[in-house]
């Protein structure tokens, strides 16, 4: 539960632009999670950008 809800959050913080380069294991945790193959479904499933 908690990694749906960070990856939503920190899909929001690129979004509206949140600097986040000073927390680079923050990043490589997003993309570790944005990589998963059901994260990418329901990103699909709902017409929402996969990268």
């Amino acid at each position: 539960m908690a990694d749906a809800y960070a990856f939503t959050v920190l899909r929001w913080a690129r979004q509206f632009k949140v600097d986040l380069s000073a927390l680079p294991t923050l990043e490589a945790y997003f993309k570790r999670v944005q990589a998963r193959p059901a994260v990418q479904q329901a990103l699909t499933e709902e017409g929402l950008p996969t990268s």
